[in-house]
C-alpha cells in the first residue's frame, strides 16, 4: 500500500460522519449523566464528565480519520493496479 502524502488525501471526516458520533452509546449515555447533573448543579462531576466525553470524541476523531485514510489510499492503490 502507497501512504505516501497526497494533497486529496482526506484530513478530517465529514460532517454527516461526526453527527453518526451522538448515536455511539457511550457518547449517548454521557450526554445524559450531563443534563442529570447540570440539574443538581453537581460542577465537580459535571467537569469530569466533560473531560470524559471531549477524550472519547477526540480518540473516535482520530480512530475516523485513520480509518478514512486507509480506505482512501487503497481505493487509490486500486487505481494505479488497474491503472
Amino acid at each position: 500500500m502507497i501512504l505516501k502524502n497526497n494533497p486529496n488525501a482526506p484530513v478530517e471526516p465529514s460532517y454527516k460522519y461526526l453527527q453518526s458520533f451522538k448515536y455511539c452509546y457511550n457518547i449517548f449515555n454521557l450526554h445524559k449523566d450531563i443534563k442529570k447533573e447540570k440539574a443538581v448543579k453537581n460542577y465537580k462531576k459535571l467537569r469530569m464528565l466533560y473531560c470524559k466525553l471531549k477524550c472519547l470524541i477526540k480518540n473516535l476523531l482520530k480512530q475516523a480519520i485513520v480509518n478514512i485514510k486507509i480506505k482512501y489510499f487503497e481505493h487509490i492503490n486500486q487505481l494505479y493496479i488497474f491503472g
